[in-house]
């Protein structure tokens, strides 16, 4: 028997094949991939605000506009190893608002943490994305656009001027 499961082990080294089995439910060799889920909201007035600044990390972030809205109001689904690395923030700087999304830790094992995002913003305000990975969908926006994106898909339908900076993914602009 023991020779038999050194020969597989041993063919599959030879072959390049890598083998993984996570025999415990508890975490086992890599840590746990079980994530925690949390909904988090923020709302900020736009009173005095020109531009919306996001910082994103990894998970997915749609933008809306509305003709009328006088705030912008943030629906966080955060999933998460560790409450206390999640950073998540909507706060008036000058003339801006900037939004940060993200984790303090960028390397995981098991399953990596993400943050999906709904941002309701007046449909005539600029905004400034820098964003990790995931999909971007922004809609309505009139004001300019200035995306940074590291990697995901970015659809943009009715959207005033519009530069983008894209590490990979599809782009379509409506």
């Amino acid at each position: 028997m023991k020779r038999t499961a050194l020969a597989v082990v041993t063919a599959s080294m030879l072959t390049g094949c890598v083998v993984y089995a996570d025999v415990a439910d508890d975490g086992g060799l890599w840590g746990s991939s079980d994530l925690q889920h949390e909904t988090r909201t923020l709302s900020l007035s736009t009173s005095g605000i020109d531009e919306l600044k996001a910082d994103t990390g990894a998970g997915s972030l749609e933008i809306i506009g509305e003709a009328g809205r006088t705030s912008i109001d943030v629906t966080a689904e955060i999933y998460f190893h560790d409450a206390d690395e999640i950073q998540l923030s909507l706060e008036q700087d000058g003339d801006d608002a900037e939004l940060v999304a993200d984790f303090n830790r960028s390397s995981y094992r098991g399953d990596s943490p993400y943050i999906n995002l709904v941002v309701r913003v007046p449909a005539e305000l600029e905004v400034e994305v820098n964003d990790g990975s995931g999909s971007i969908v922004i809609r309505d926006v009139l004001g300019d656009l200035d995306i940074d994106d590291g990697s995901g898909s970015i659809n943009i339908e009715n959207a005033g001027n519009v530069d983008i900076d894209d590490g990979s993914g599809s782009i379509t602009v409506r």
